[in-house]
């Protein structure tokens, strides 16, 4: 996945701070004898929020300096085993430092160059003679090394290995009043694992570059993008304990994810297709590889009067091949069970989390760049959370637990015998995976049993309860996991 899109927390709003007055008193004079008037003072300034030091961890992830922050603030906490503070600014590096090792890996495999290629080739703002289109784009390389199957499962492991840290540290949290201000569009990463993080590596450098690539239009509008700019570059937010307990649970679904992934044997299918996403992969069909530059570099003396019609050219019938490949393929055996159970273990671990930051958000009584708001607080995404909306979630926390439990089923269209799906099962006793034949039905088989339903209309009053404002529910969902 293209890591501007992995990165979940782009933000276009700031919080402003609040100011009174306070007035002077009149003083009273007695009728019968005079009383002696105070001196005068001067008039108070308009008392404002203080805004805190920048934390410890702030200058590392700034810098892109993750792995030298991560020594320095371990070296901190030694000594200073109480400051809760700077464990939340580690486990915050950490949770960066993971996602910024698996772009380093996708980066060095080449990952998703081929097809950028020809997107940016076709793109308004490129010329048949700019062969090096993906200069400006830190997160793929020229020179791809070839990835095997085994090279992809080693690459999931240390993301489970590297979030579970930053989940470690984020547990030994326990200061209820802990609060970490951190400017995250100033965060930068260093994607291509050059041991240089440049602005372009930054979440605004990498959003910035996203919105030039989806809407070249805009690239030409300078004005706007320094608007942009100077909007976004100051953009913080004050993350207090509900935020520790809302990441945590970011981590669980990232190692969930990736449990359910390497629980699946998909050799076969990464072979066949991984040229999608990959230039160089160790297969048996590597007659299928297409390079992208080659073939640009064929057309480009007869493509720059008829630039805008090349697409058809440029994403060739072997792509649409490779994609019906995919989807033929898609039939993995469970390899490893234990990280199946795994999986399900991470998706329990977010319906407490997520039960434990509202209880956490709810209680809270400040006004300070809010994350996720309680319906008396403005967060910085300027969205407004209502008692309506909570209470939906929490009613969502509660079907879904008793889902993954089992104690509640899920109808299958084609059971019409009084038997439903057992989620539970499908996570505990499932030998294989293949989405296309648990639609079709055949593959529910072993989950099946009797017992209460979860109702559709339960799904379809709560998808009216979050309205279809900012995403709607999905949006939410993603918002507070």
């Amino acid at each position: 996945m293209r890591f501007c899109i992995a990165c979940f927390i782009v933000l276009f709003f700031v919080v402003t701070f609040l100011s009174a007055d306070n007035a002077d008193n009149n003083n009273a004079a007695s009728s019968k004898a005079p009383v002696e008037k105070p001196p005068a003072t001067k008039k108070e300034q308009p008392v404002r929020a203080k805004v805190p030091l920048p934390p410890l961890v702030e200058k590392y992830l700034h810098n892109g300096q993750l792995k030298k922050g991560e020594q320095e603030l371990l070296a901190h906490l030694k000594k200073h085993p109480q400051d809760d503070e700077a464990r939340f600014g580690l486990g915050v590096l950490q949770f960066f430092r993971s996602i910024e090792g698996v772009t380093q890996s996708l980066h060095r495999y080449g990952f998703m160059s081929d097809l950028n290629n020809f997107y940016r080739f076709t793109s308004q703002e490129s010329t048949p003679k700019d062969l090096g289109i993906f200069a400006d784009w830190p997160q793929f390389t020229k020179s791809p090394q070839t990835i095997a199957y085994s090279d992809m499962r080693k690459i999931l492991e240390q993301f489970i290995i590297d979030v579970k840290k930053a989940e470690q540290t984020l547990a030994q949290v326990k200061d209820k009043n802990v609060k970490l201000r951190l400017r995250l569009s100033k965060i930068r990463f260093d994607i291509d694992g050059n041991g240089k993080a440049i602005e372009r590596e930054s979440f605004f450098g990498l959003n910035a570059a996203s919105n030039a690539a989806n809407s070249p239009e805009e690239k030409k509008d300078k004005k706007k993008e320094e608007k942009k700019a100077e909007d976004v570059k100051e953009i913080a937010i004050t993350f207090d304990y509900a935020d520790v307990l809302w990441l945590r649970g970011y981590t669980h679904v990232f190692m969930g994810l990736n449990e359910f992934l390497l629980s699946l044997d998909w050799k076969d299918s990464f072979e066949r297709t991984a040229h999608l996403a990959f230039p160089k992969v160790k297969s048996p069909y590597d007659f299928l590889r297409i390079d992208s530059v080659e073939i640009l570099k064929k057309i480009a003396k007869e493509a720059e009067k008829n630039k805008d019609n090349l697409l058809p050219y440029l994403t060739p019938s072997s792509y649409y091949a490779d994609s019906l490949a995919f989807l033929q393929l898609a039939k993995y055996d469970v390899v490893e069970p234990k990280r199946l159970k795994k999986s399900l273990f991470h998706c329990e671990q977010v319906i407490k989390l997520s039960r434990l930051t509202w209880k956490a958000i709810e209680a809270e009584t400040d006004d300070m760049e809010e994350w996720i708001p309680n319906p008396q607080q403005t967060g910085v995404l300027q969205v407004k959370v209502t008692p309506q909306i909570i209470a939906g979630w929490k009613t969502f926390l509660n079907e879904t637990e008793a889902i993954l439990s089992g104690k509640k089923l899920v109808s299958h269209w084609r059971v019409t015998d009084g038997r439903a799906i057992n989620v539970r099962k499908f996570f505990t006793k499932s030998k294989q995976f293949a989405p296309v034949l648990l639609i079709q039905g055949s593959d529910v088989a072993l989950f099946l049993e009797k017992g209460e339903t979860t109702k559709l209309k339960f799904w379809t009053e709560l998808l009216q309860k979050f309205g279809s404002e900012n995403g709607g529910f999905f949006g939410f969902a993603l918002w507070f996991n």
